[in-house]
């Protein structure tokens, strides 16, 4: 049996769009879109890029700004401000999801290896973002989840 060139291999992914941004996640990692809702908010954390809570499926999941938690700018006054439910994998019982904030539909890209131009960048932003590409021209940042997962862990902890 001759296994598959990993060169030549289909990701499922999904094209998020932020302000200012859009994030590149693997279709798998994303539980589900919904609508956003005011979130409930937290005790104060000094951090304003967790923006607080939001019920989904009967379970409380943090929601993120991954713009605020860049320092770039970020506003509740998008159009069509939707949350981006990804699952955690670090094994946290208490927080399996996270939201993300995102300003519009997302939607999905099959990416290949051929598609991406060139990397702009590693891992920055005190490791979370894993790399920015572009990808058929359009600049996509990859956000590190696990890393994610554990600052927001740290917030609500």
């Amino acid at each position: 049996m001759t296994l598959p060139d990993p060169s030549e291999a289909i990701i499922r992914s999904v094209l998020m769009p932020c302000q200012g941004m859009t994030l590149l996640l693997p279709n798998a990692a994303v539980s589900e879109v919904v609508a956003y809702e005011e979130p409930e908010e937290l005790a104060e954390t000094g951090e304003s890029w967790l923006l607080g809570t939001q019920v989904w499926r009967q379970q409380i999941i943090p929601l993120v700004s991954f713009e605020r938690l860049l320092g770039k700018p970020f506003s509740l006054d998008a159009k069509r401000l939707m949350v981006a439910v990804c699952n955690t994998l670090g094994g946290d019982k208490n927080h399996p999801y996270i939201g993300l904030l995102l300003s519009d539909i997302p939607h999905l890209l099959r990416a290949h290896h051929s598609m991406i131009d060139q990397v702009e960048a590693g891992a920055s932003a005190n490791g979370l973002v894993r790399a920015v590409i572009r990808v058929n021209g359009e600049l996509l940042t990859i956000p590190d989840l696990d890393t994610l997962e554990v600052a927001v862990n740290k917030m609500l902890d």
